[in-house]
């Protein structure tokens, strides 16, 4: 499994799942380090609730509910765009029902939409105690030429790391380490660019986070193109003791095998 909060227990799992929706959340209010994988690897995981993490992350989940409410008389909308925030992202939460990732960017544009209707009307709410309309209209366009600016900055740099797959992948392997996703992706890109040495560092990195049969696939495909056949072999072979019917592992051990010669007969 992809989420590291699938098998812990339910309290465990909660908590868990509470920080990364603070980690949601900082990343609603400051999008600055974007990942393009949260899978293994990718985030601590806690052992226990008595962490300031964990924390932080509850008080701020209880203070949005808590606006929420307060706001529902006076400023509506508010409350509409923090209900939209709170419902859908609970669908992935991991906190009702485990999924089966840890957590995803893509899974917050619903989320954002809320989050974007509750600031924008708690923007508007506080410009409102400002003294005179000439300087609330000044200051509400400078906020909103700073927003604009800094988010499309960040747009053409996020852009710049999607241009290929190594691109992308070192970008999120600058984030997490030890992300299982981001050495495979990376090492998928590299031996597409026959770049079979670097294919092979990063798939290693993969299997030492998680043994996937398929990663280890991969694995000794690359070290089959560098002609070092012997550990291909065995890469191959660790893909079969994990899943017996990987037609590709199959084929590699048969490959590397013919090109082993016989062992001349004993007079």
């Amino acid at each position: 499994a992809m989420n590291p909060l699938q098998p812990l227990r339910a309290p465990l799992r909660i908590v868990n799942a509470t920080v990364v929706a603070g980690r949601c959340l900082a990343l609603l209010l400051v999008p600055w380090h974007l990942s393009a994988d949260y899978s293994i690897g990718t985030l601590p995981i806690l052992t226990t609730a008595w962490d300031a993490r964990f924390g932080i992350s509850l008080l701020a989940a209880v203070g949005l509910s808590a606006l929420a409410v307060l706001a529902r008389k006076h400023q509506p909308v508010i409350t509409l765009g923090l209900a939209l925030l709170l419902a859908t992202y609970s669908v992935t939460a991991n906190i009702f029902v485990p999924v089966y990732q840890m957590m995803a960017e893509r899974w917050l544009y619903l989320p954002a939409a809320g989050f974007c209707i509750a600031v924008v009307h708690l923007g508007a709410a506080g410009l409102e105690r400002v003294a005179g309309a000439k300087r609330r209209r000044a200051l509400g366009c400078a906020l909103s030429a700073l927003v604009l600016v800094s988010a499309s900055m960040r747009t053409v740099l996020r852009n710049a790391q999607w241009h290929d797959p190594i691109t992308l992948w070192t970008g999120a392997l600058h984030i997490a380490p030890g992300s299982f996703k981001a050495h495979e992706g990376l090492g998928i890109g590299y031996a597409q660019a026959s770049r079979f040495a670097e294919a092979a560092t990063e798939f290693e990195g993969a299997v030492q986070v998680y043994p996937d049969p398929l990663t280890f696939t991969q694995l000794g495909a690359a070290y089959e193109q560098l002609q070092r056949f012997d550990v291909a072999l065995q890469s191959y072979r660790r893909a079969l003791a994990l899943r017996p019917d990987l037609a590709d592992a199959q084929r590699g051990v048969t490959r590397i095998l013919a090109r082993i010669p016989a062992p001349a007969p004993t007079p």
